[in-house]
């Protein structure tokens, strides 16, 4: 398998993951659908701008973009990135009110 084969699969595992369509995607990432497809007719690899405009879509970092399915714990988006973050830098105090928080939202969806 080429590089292009491995960029091209990576593209389409994390867009079937998320149930998106090759239009749907290019239309999140702010990209031309002729873009991917041309890509996948001519086998070639998708340039550094537009890999970095899907991953942005599909929200993950380009690490996580190039890092094996199978070398993979769990993907965070941004969003949680940012939130881990945001937890690790407040006080023990305000941890336990957040995990109340959380609990008792968990609790009120079951």
């Amino acid at each position: 398998m080429t590089n292009n084969d491995t960029v091209l699969k990576r593209i389409d595992e994390l867009r079937i993951a998320k149930g998106w369509t090759l239009y749907k995607l290019a239309d999140m990432a702010g990209i031309t659908q002729s873009t991917l497809t041309n890509a996948k007719a001519r086998n070639t690899t998708p340039s550094i701008a537009t890999i970095i405009a899907i991953c942005d879509a599909l929200e993950i970092t380009l690490s996580q973009f190039f890092t094996l399915p199978e070398e993979q714990t769990t993907v965070l988006s941004r969003n949680e990135q940012e939130l881990i973050q945001k937890y690790r830098s407040i006080e023990s105090k305000e941890k336990t009110i957040v995990d109340n928080l959380i609990s008792g939202l968990m609790d009120r969806n079951k």
